[in-house]
């Protein structure tokens, strides 16, 4: 069975690029798209993290966000209530005492 060569499966552009890096490296054809085909595919891990790990990451940080912020509004309506029912306990005192100093 004979074997296709590069230059019948890829672009003049591709091939002579691979021609370029077997002068440089001094590997042959099949060894340079051996070792292209190792980087590639080494390189798939970091694209799976980035296309299904990367979105999990942000949901997680968006529902922990969420819940942060419903958590320091109730903390803040909470606050705001105690001013609240202070500033009336003190106008209460306040009015008492001057009625007592009135008598």
């Amino acid at each position: 069975m004979r074997r296709p060569k590069v230059q019948s499966r890829v672009s003049q552009d591709v091939k002579l690029a691979i021609e370029n890096l077997m002068e440089k490296t001094g590997l042959s054809e099949s060894a340079l798209v051996e070792e292209l085909l190792v980087q590639a595919l080494s390189e798939q891990d970091t694209e799976l993290a980035t296309t299904f790990l990367v979105p999990k990451l942000e949901a997680m940080m968006d529902k922990a966000m969420d819940q942060y912020f419903q958590r320091t509004s109730k903390l803040q309506a909470r606050a705001a209530l105690q001013a609240t029912m202070n500033t009336q306990l003190l106008l209460a005192m306040y009015q008492a005492q001057i009625l007592h100093l009135n008598r």
